[in-house]
């Protein structure tokens, strides 16, 4: 199958032609193939986006070459997502033992979010109270601690039913899915728009392990620091990730609201998009932490003169950008896509209801771990802290890193030749 060729669990599609093609590579983990409650739900919160990307046709305009990027779920353990070119296209793997994480993450969160702030003050929302640091969510958030799939389970049997559509509230679930939507399609992102090949070709790495010591290193690739390259590649994916899944939640189809709907508020809707958006960063930082103990990265509060900040943007080894910076970016693009939505009146709002709902949101969700205070400063209102105007000159500076190899990407990434929603109504 061409496109995305996905390998879900229990009984999700399944081509014998991709299993063999799997067993013959040497050292992948086999795909999760358990049918239960949580296979059930990671088959709704992807597939069709799956078809969504396989239904565009991507072709690499200079090779003629059609995409397909096998996927599926693995057992491995020590890597969280993997993206890698391979003789039968591309491969992009999710550890379950993150998927897992993930499920208790996003429990961990239903204090906040009975506190949530509500566009609908008809909701019931319960009574504003400060909570406490939660230090087992942490752990979670840090990947010091691991979820059994019997916990996991249990979880998931109090979300509602991934197949049945019934108006109901939405929740912690709404989050799962849409952090493992984020994380597929940044993963295939790095397949699509040709950075797996550039790196396997011009850096020698075999796989692009989402965290790997592989990734850092002094060398230089052109003018850039090579983890300069790696941060401007990891904003590009972002990016794509952040398009796709906002536009499909304003427009196209949001798998949430299969089960949610057929009523969002989107308001609400958005906000948890929005903490999605807070847990990929913050668990990306923290896992880079472990490989890069000695990054230096700290935006000072105030701006930087001319002298000051070459050096402070040099001192980085992370090859990831810093959390705030993801997450601003996360936002950033969100406001821009929700710009051009109009409700039934004509009228936009979106983005200044969102804004404020997520500034106050993100400071309750730092009552429960600490971690996400960070992106209290980077959190749009009325202006820029200093902190997001510095945030926003490193942003710069990584663009001016993506325009530099952009000629190399050119040579390698693959166009949509077919538009899946031409012949649908305006």
């Amino acid at each position: 199958m061409l496109g995305i060729d996905f390998i879900g669990p229990g009984e999700g599609n399944t081509s014998e032609t991709s299993l063999a093609e799997l067993a013959a590579v040497p050292g992948l983990p086999a795909p999760y193939r358990k049918d239960n409650l949580l296979s059930k739900h990671l088959r709704n919160t992807v597939l069709f986006q799956a078809f969504e990307i396989s239904g565009q046709h991507h072709i690499n305009p200079v090779t003629g070459e059609e995409f397909r990027c096998v996927s599926y779920y693995s057992e491995d353990q020590k890597n969280t997502a993997v993206t890698s070119k391979e003789d039968f296209g591309y491969l992009a793997v999710m550890s379950m033992a993150f998927v897992r994480r993930l499920v208790k993450i996003v429990e961990k969160l239903r204090p906040a979010l009975e506190q949530r702030p509500r566009a609908d003050k008809s909701k019931e929302k319960k009574a504003e109270q400060k909570l406490e640091q939660d230090p087992e969510l942490n752990r979670l958030l840090e990947g010091n601690l691991q979820v059994s799939e019997a916990e996991a389970l249990d979880i998931v049997s109090r979300w509602p039913s991934p197949e049945s559509q019934t108006q109901t509230e939405l929740d912690s679930f709404t989050i799962f899915y849409d952090a493992i939507r984020l994380i597929w399609v940044h993963e295939w992102a790095h397949a699509l728009t040709g950075h797996a090949t550039l790196l396997q070709e011009e850096l020698g790495l075999s796989r692009l392990y989402e965290f790997s010591t592989e990734r850092a290193g002094d060398s230089l690739y052109e003018q850039f620091p090579r983890n300069e390259v790696f941060q401007a590649l990891e904003v590009h994916a972002d990016e794509f990730a952040t398009r796709t899944c906002i536009r499909g939640i304003l427009w196209y189809s949001d798998p949430v609201a299969d089960i949610a709907g057929p009523f969002i508020d989107l308001m609400d809707r958005l906000l948890h998009f929005n903490v999605a958006c807070c847990i990929f960063a913050i668990v990306w930082a923290l896992q880079e932490k472990k490989y890069s103990p000695d990054d230096t990265f700290r935006p000072p509060l105030r701006p930087l003169t001319d002298e000051e900040e070459g050096p402070i943007f040099a001192t980085t080894r992370s090859t990831h950008p810093p959390a705030a910076l993801r997450y601003q970016n996360f936002r950033d693009f969100q406001r821009e896509i929700t710009a051009d939505y109009r409700d039934a009146q004509g009228q936009t709002h979106l983005s200044a209801i969102v804004d404020a709902y997520s500034f106050q949101f993100v400071l309750k969700l730092g009552e429960l771990s600490r971690y996400f205070y960070a992106l209290e400063v980077v959190t749009p209102m009325i202006g820029r802290t200093p902190t997001a105007k510095v945030l926003g000159a490193y942003a710069d500076h990584l663009v001016e890193v993506s325009m530099a190899i952009a000629p190399k990407l050119e040579q390698r990434y693959y166009l949509p030749t077919v538009d899946p929603y031409a012949n649908e109504s305006a």
